[in-house]
């Protein structure tokens, strides 16, 4: 099977930035090809075992990072005129420890 992301869709690795105080990682800047304009932050949880899901944005744009643990972020093309249209796009972000 072959992966085919959905048109409009962009990801961007994020680097973790160590010293002896801690961590810093950049999620986003304005002078980066992601950056358009902005319109909201906020931060949201997931209790362990709940999904939350399904939900339709006619034209949004969305900036997503997990902080702690892992989430799976699903997007499906519902554009009927998009190249990508029935497209299915899975993600696994957030901390990854061996």
């Amino acid at each position: 099977m072959v992966f085919r992301m959905i048109e409009g869709v962009k990801t961007k690795n994020l680097r973790v930035i160590p010293d002896e105080r801690g961590w810093l990682m950049e999620i986003l800047r304005c002078d980066e090809d992601l950056y358009e304009n902005f319109g909201q932050v906020y931060i949201s949880t997931a209790y362990p075992g709940v999904v939350k899901a399904w939900h339709l944005h006619r034209k949004q744009k969305d900036n997503f990072t997990c902080v702690n643990g892992m989430v799976k972020v699903a997007l499906y093309d519902v554009r009927k005129n998009s190249p990508t249209y029935g497209e299915l796009n899975e993600f696994f972000i957030g901390e990854i420890h061996s």
